[in-house]
């Protein structure tokens, strides 16, 4: 199939009005907002997610409520756009007029140069507009993504507790004095926009990559996509695409396409059957934290995903797509490597399971074969005990040095089963096999522990780079191991 360049034409609502425009297969959310829209007040800084001055208000009808999740505007796709409503930090104030949150930010001298004080206001608009009175926890947990370098967080984090404060207190409700007026009109027409994406061809593009971007709707027209695209440069399947996006604003190194599968409901599942939860390749790390049957039955998986990026990456990203990258640091990757995980993959020629541990080849290889993607994954509920630790500078939005999981079944005292997997001292996720040789069928104490710390620092060879020298990343290995132990031993006490 020869692929000609094209524009997508896409439909939402931003702030009070309705938009209908082409994009370029290229342009992110944060593009289509300054340069075509010139809404300024969405900020350009890092260009990968990590200083949240680009934030913006991503809307959808959820249980025929609108519900709004921040997210990053320089590595969201202008495509996904599509039938949403986005709200800017023009969008919020009325008139002449602040709106609530701009005022408090100034009452509590929570703003100096101010660029990243936009990303700041929507990140708290929406962190309150759902109409919840928010812990203070709740707030600092929808600042990890947003950097400031010059007010001083306190000022900002005053801000914020003095809009749940006024907000306990308000007659006309959390909801009526949070959100602007246009939103009933907008919930009202959004529920009716049902168009779909236009692909019209264009030869503005030139020689500029991506030259499509392709957003299947189904499985079945997934396959055939894929089928016809054989042979057309290189193809990148995202779903978040939080990574590919970092490489195309940073590195500059651009697929010849993009086929975004976000938008194929069939993904879109978490289920259980007996005692194995399957998670399809739709769901984000957010739909996972908010989940009952999680937060329930694998709480241990609750944590690791709170450690991943921040809220505007986890409302995108998904625990699949962290799977599928192979980085030798994903957190996601690690803890399901822990808990003896497994892969659906699906191709058009039929379906096959794997265990993760099969899936990665090299470092970003995977044994993916050509016309397959991970559907779902597949975790069994632990049984027994298990661990996750992280080594970082930052709790979020931060690489691991070294981050690890531990599983520990025991039966009368012995070890019966143990895994030990690890990310950041190897090229991928890896397991410790000499580990569990020694432990299984023995009791652990001290001297036991001692020797397991001892035969997993040297059984790995990791490397020196930005983020740990291989001693330091040795040491991290001794601790994590050491940790998880101590949290065992005070788990089968109580």
């Amino acid at each position: 199939m020869q692929i000609s360049p094209h524009k997508i034409t896409i439909a939402f609502f931003l702030n009070e009005k309705s938009v209908e425009i082409a994009v370029l297969p290229c342009f992110s959310a944060l593009e289509l907002l300054r340069d075509t829209f010139a809404l300024n007040g969405t900020k350009e800084s890092c260009s990968e997610g990590d200083c949240g001055a680009c934030t913006i208000a991503l809307g959808t009808v959820e249980d025929g409520e609108m519900k709004y999740r921040a997210v990053n505007s320089c590595i969201l796709p202008a495509v996904r756009l599509h039938g949403k409503h986005i709200i800017t930090i023009e969008g919020l104030a009325e008139k002449n007029r602040l709106h609530l949150i701009q005022q408090a930010m100034l009452d509590h001298h929570a703003v100096q140069c101010g660029y990243c004080s936009p990303g700041i206001v929507m990140s708290l608009f929406c962190l309150f507009a759902n109409g919840e009175h928010q812990s203070e926890a709740d707030i600092l947990g929808a600042l990890e993504g947003n950097l400031c370098r010059c007010t001083g967080y306190d000022s900002i984090f005053n801000a914020a507790k003095s809009i749940r404060s006024h907000l306990k207190k308000s007659d006309a409700g959390a909801v009526a004095e949070m959100v602007p007026p246009f939103i009933p009109d907008i919930r009202k027409k959004l529920t009716k926009l049902s168009t779909d994406v236009k692909y019209v061809e264009t030869t503005q593009a030139n020689n500029s990559k991506p030259a499509a971007y392709f957003l299947p709707k189904t499985i079945a027209e997934f396959f055939d996509l894929t089928r016809k695209l054989n042979d057309s440069g290189t193809c990148r399947i995202i779903n978040g695409g939080t990574d590919v996006m970092v490489e195309t604003n940073l590195q500059r190194t651009y697929p010849d396409v993009i086929v975004d599968i976000s938008s194929i409901s069939e993904l879109n599942f978490i289920r259980q059957h007996k005692n194995v939860i399957s998670i399809g390749a739709g769901v984000n790390f957010t739909q996972l934290l908010e989940n009952p049957m999680i937060q329930r039955q694998i709480p241990i998986l609750t944590k690791a995903i709170t450690l991943i990026g921040s809220k505007q990456i986890r409302n995108v990203a998904t625990l699949v797509g962290n799977v599928a990258n192979a980085s030798p640091i994903a957190d996601g990757a690690v803890a399901l490597l822990g808990m003896n995980s497994q892969l659906m993959i699906l191709s058009d020629k039929g379906e096959r399971k794997i265990k993760l541990q099969d899936l990665y080849k090299d470092y970003k290889k995977t044994s993916l074969r050509t016309r397959e993607i991970i559907s779902a994954v597949e975790v069994p509920i632990p049984s027994g005990f298990v661990s996750f630790e992280k080594s970082s500078k930052r709790v979020a939005v931060d690489i691991a040095s070294v981050n690890s999981c531990c599983y520990i079944t025991s039966d009368n005292g012995k070890v019966k089963d143990f895994r030990l997997a690890f990310g950041g001292i190897d090229v991928h996720p890896v397991l410790s096999r000499k580990c569990p040789e020694y432990l299984i069928g023995r009791k652990l104490n001290d001297e036991t522990i001692s020797q397991c710390v001892k035969i997993t620092a040297d059984e790995f060879q990791p490397i020196s780079d930005i983020r740990g020298s291989a001693h330091f990343r040795r040491i991290l290995i001794r601790n994590q191991v050491i940790k998880h132990m101590h949290k065992y031993f005070d788990a089968i006490k109580t």
